[in-house]
């Protein structure tokens, strides 16, 4: 199971956790579809608000985990971070070995 955590804080995105894979074997098609998607999705949301948007964050990234925490806000970050949120949800419908949360 993929989880995202998506953080928020006075109705602003601060950033996001991913943990865990989807796959539920090593021949689980539709699992590694998702994980790549998911991932896919971090990366370039990352690489965005770092590298296009020039706001600074803590990033970390390990095995089955990645984390990403503004420490500079920016409306183009708060652009670039709903449409990651909207990517996830979209995938929630698809897929139902993720789950979205969010923090107030």
């Amino acid at each position: 199971m993929t989880k995202v955590l998506l953080k928020r804080e006075n109705d602003r995105l601060k950033g996001f956790v991913i943990s865990g894979h989807s796959t539920q074997n090593c021949d689980d098609l539709d699992g590694k579809l998702l994980c790549a998607a998911v991932s896919s999705a971090a990366y370039m949301t990352a690489n965005g608000i770092t590298e296009i948007a020039g706001c600074e964050c803590d990033i970390v990234v390990e095995d089955g985990y990645m984390s990403l925490s503004l420490l500079k806000d920016s409306h183009a970050a708060q652009t670039i971070l709903r449409s990651f949120e909207l990517h996830i949800r979209q995938l929630t419908e698809q897929y139902s070995n993720i789950k979205l949360n969010l923090e107030v």
